[in-house]
């Protein structure tokens, strides 16, 4: 998956879709309704309302090597 490692933003998004295709590949991956739902602006000006959130182990291949997230 592609990522900007510092984009300077609050929250990390990813897609539903995305969050499925996790699912598939590790069964541990779960979506959880969030208390409050959260309003978010996109660099386009969108506003997007997440209203669940999911934890997912990360590794990120980087030139000096992985870096477990």
């Amino acid at each position: 998956m592609p990522y900007c490692a510092d984009s300077g933003s609050e929250y990390n998004i990813i897609s539903q879709e995305l969050v499925e295709k996790l699912q598939v590949i590790d069964n541990d991956v779960q979506l959880v309704e969030l208390d409050e739902h959260v309003e978010l602006e996109a660099v386009d000006g969108t506003i997007l309302t997440a209203i669940h959130a999911v934890d997912a182990r990360l590794t990120l291949n980087t030139a000096a090597g992985p870096v477990r997230c």
